[in-house]
C-alpha cells in the first residue's frame, strides 16, 4: 500500500502516516518553491484585502 501525503511538512501527522504499516508513504510538499509562491501570493492578497476593507470603513 502506497499513502500519498498532502501534508506540508515533516511532523507528528507525517509521523502518523509512517506508523500505518504502509509500505510507501510519501514526502511532504515543502519544501516546495511553487508552495511558497503561492502560499506568499496568498498571503500579499488577504493582507491587501483588509487594508482596501479598512479604507472603505474609515
Amino acid at each position: 500500500m502506497i499513502v500519498a501525503s498532502y501534508l506540508l511538512a515533516h511532523g507528528f501527522f507525517h509521523d502518523q502516516l509512517a506508523k500505518a504499516d504502509a509500505d510507501i508513504v510519501t514526502e511532504p510538499l515543502l519544501p516546495s518553491r511553487i508552495m511558497a509562491e503561492i502560499a506568499l501570493d496568498r498571503y500579499d492578497a488577504a493582507v491587501a484585502a483588509t487594508a482596501d476593507a479598512a479604507a472603505t470603513t474609515s
